[in-house]
Formats: C-alpha cells, structure tokens, sequence
C-alpha cells in the first residue's frame, strides 16, 4: 500500500509540473479561468439544488392532489351506482316478471 500511495503522489507532483510548465495561459489568467470555473460549477450546483427541491414539491403537491382525485372519483361512482341500482330496481323487477308470464305461457303451450 505504501508503494501505491508513494507511485500516486509522485504522478501528481509530475503531472503538476507538466501541467506547469506546458500551460497555454498565464498563472493569473488560469488561476482567474479556475475560480470562474469553480464559481459557475457551484451556481450550476445550487441551481440543480433548487430545481430538485421544487420537483420534491410539485410531487408531494401532485400525490396529495391525485390521492383527493381518486378518493372523490370513487366516492362518486360508488354513489352513481347505487343510484343506478335503485333505479332500475323496479324494472328489473318488471323484467323478471315478465320472463316468468312468458315462461309459464311457454309451459302452458308446451302442454297442450
């Protein structure tokens, strides 16, 4: 391990002063290159921050919106159908009237 640690602080101090010494710009212009990098990363950073906190918003805002959706709409079908049983409870009482006159029409005829 001590081998591995010693070969990746040498290849740093190496790659520093190859960095150093083939730099395309002053010191003062990276160094200004580097902070205004750094600067723009970190508002990039606190902007992704902001957008994710609003996206956590928007769906706890959408969950608890579509649970109140969903518990209407059910209580709502729920109430249509038992309207839509009483209502056609007295004609499927008819209905089933009729079938059983037709039923014993057809018996009767059958036994003549």
């Amino acid at each position: 391990m001590d081998r591995y640690l010693k070969g990746v602080l040498f290849g740093g101090v190496i790659g520093s002063f190859y960095g150093l010494l083939n730099a395309p710009d002053s010191g003062k212009n990276t160094r200004l290159k580097i902070k205004t990098y750094f600067h723009d990363v970190k508002k990039s950073q606190q902007q992704v921050q902001q957008d994710l906190t609003n996206l956590q918003k928007s769906v706890t805002h959408l969950k608890t919106d579509g649970m109140q959706s969903a518990v209407e709409f059910a209580e709502e079908i729920t109430t249509c159908m038992a309207n839509f049983q009483k209502e056609s409870h007295p004609q499927l009482e008819r209905i089933k009237s009729l079938i059983n006159h037709l039923q014993s029409d057809l018996n009767t005829e059958t036994i003549q």
